[in-house]
């Protein structure tokens, strides 16, 4: 017996299906509260161009350019009203130098994203 195609079929194809819980995962996991990596990088990316700006020129020649080569989220749990404490492992390149540190950041989601807190 051939199937007229004119006739959709009352299940949903299977490729439909798939991409419609690929959405649903995305849009949940953007509603889901703490920063990601991406965020978070972000955030610090953020807090340093602010930094540096805000810095006299006469210090901007003295110190090292720091370089921030990877940010991995430990963990985030709530503090606050949009905030999260998060526990990062950052690694920064400074004078040929890499070194890796684990610290704890408190982050705001403010109108332009994440911000670093203190």
């Amino acid at each position: 017996m051939r199937r007229d195609p004119s006739i959709s079929s009352p299940l949903p194809r299977r490729g439909a299906g798939i991409a419609t819980a690929a959405v649903l995962t995305a849009l949940l996991s953007a509603c889901s509260g703490s920063p990601s990596e991406g965020d978070i990088r972000s955030a610090l990316e953020r807090q340093q161009k602010a930094e540096s700006a805000a810095m006299p020129g006469m210090l901007k020649g003295m110190l090292p350019a720091v370089e921030l080569t990877n940010v991995k989220k430990l963990g985030c749990e709530a503090a606050g009203e949009k905030a999260y404490r998060c526990d990062v492992e950052v690694t920064v390149k400074a004078m040929g130098r890499v070194a890796t540190n684990s610290t704890q950041l408190r982050l705001v989601r403010g109108s332009e994203g994440w911000m670093v807190s203190r």
